[in-house]
């Protein structure tokens, strides 16, 4: 339960004045230095737009995304509870067991977006739980904006929205960009894993007993899915072809 929220007037922001600047990420850091070790306040968002130095509308971005993690709540259109970063990994907790992303019937397409109209707060949910339900730490953005389009066709507005998220997550060291042009790495701090996976099967009781299969086989198996519904469509058939080749028989 939340501790009861402090004035609007506190905390003293007034001496973390960013100075007149277009650097988003600046404001950002700014903002989360000065607030972070500070937390259960109200703040009012005009306030911030204006001793941060945030466009209102880039405010509003990365205010929606730090609310779908947790890290703060708005109260109202001009006010918002600051609740801190040490909540990002508690809520992203209950996001994967909401899902039930380790569940080895789970389907990833219901990551897939079927609205046609696209919020950062569901985006940065999906786009999250996707590193859980591959169960890895890195994801390529413009693969990650395919499959996540691919139920209702909006891969441009899609990735636009992902590259926002990103920069935001990255400015918040969320996530970090990888040395790989595209690529993104989930913070192991914020990572959500499956503890299961290190078990092998022939000392899981639960294995024996139910013949289950090897929990790292459902998540290469996944992978695969999701690197196969990524591709481009002579991608794909180049793959069948490979497939077919392969797979029969050799004439001698």
């Amino acid at each position: 339960m939340l501790a009861e929220p402090k004035s609007a007037n506190s905390p003293d922001i007034s001496e973390s004045i960013v100075q007149p600047s277009d650097n988003f990420k600046t404001s950002i850091q700014s903002l989360i230095q000065c607030l972070d070790c500070q937390c259960e306040n109200v703040l009012s968002l005009q306030r911030i737009a204006s001793q941060f130095n945030f466009y209102k509308r880039r405010l509003y971005d990365v205010i929606n995304v730090y609310e779908s993690i947790g890290i703060c709540k708005k109260l109202s259109v001009d006010s918002l509870l600051w609740i801190g970063f040490s909540n990002v990994l508690p809520t992203l907790e209950r996001l994967v067991r909401k899902e039930r992303i380790f569940e080895k019937d789970y389907n990833i397409d219901n990551l897939s977006i079927e609205e046609t109209s696209i919020t950062i707060s569901n985006l940065t949910h999906k786009f999250l739980l996707l590193f859980s339900a591959l169960h890895q730490t890195s994801i390529d953005i413009k693969q990650c904006s395919k499959f996540l389009s691919k139920k209702n066709d909006k891969f441009k507005t899609i990735l636009c929205k992902l590259y926002q998220i990103t920069y935001i997550l990255e400015s918040s060291n969320i996530i970090v960009k990888s040395q790989k042009p595209g690529e993104v790495i989930l913070n192991k701090e914020y990572f959500i894993e499956n503890q299961k996976i290190y078990i092998h099967p022939l000392l899981s009781i639960d294995a024996l007993l139910n013949n289950s299969e090897n929990e790292i086989d459902f998540y290469e198996k996944r992978r695969k899915y999701f690197s196969y519904e990524t591709m481009s469509e002579k991608q794909k058939y180049f793959t069948m072809l490979c497939r077919e080749t392969f797979s029969s028989p050799m004439i001698l």
